[in-house]
């Protein structure tokens, strides 16, 4: 089990519960959309303070351990519309 607290302690735990209610199929918020689905622009655009200040590690989690569909425009949609059946 990968303990986030530890490999990733910037990112908020509003965050990671973030993603995993994504991996379950329920859609995230503006932000982590922008992150899971590779757009600096909008996530830089739609980040609080805390998750501007843990982005690097946020982007880090995403391409290194997040364990459902990222890194393309469309990916959050079909994901979570999958999981719904």
């Amino acid at each position: 089990m990968i303990d986030w607290c530890s490999d990733y302690p910037r990112i908020p735990a509003l965050t990671m519960d973030g993603f995993k209610r994504y991996k379950r199929g329920c859609p995230p918020g503006h932000f982590l959309t922008a992150v899971i689905e590779n757009d600096l622009l909008g996530a830089v655009g739609h980040a609080d303070d805390d998750n501007a200040r843990a982005l690097i590690q946020i982007v880090l989690y995403v391409h290194n351990r997040l364990e459902a569909p990222h890194g393309y425009k469309g990916c959050v949609k079909e994901h979570c519309e999958r999981k719904r059946g």
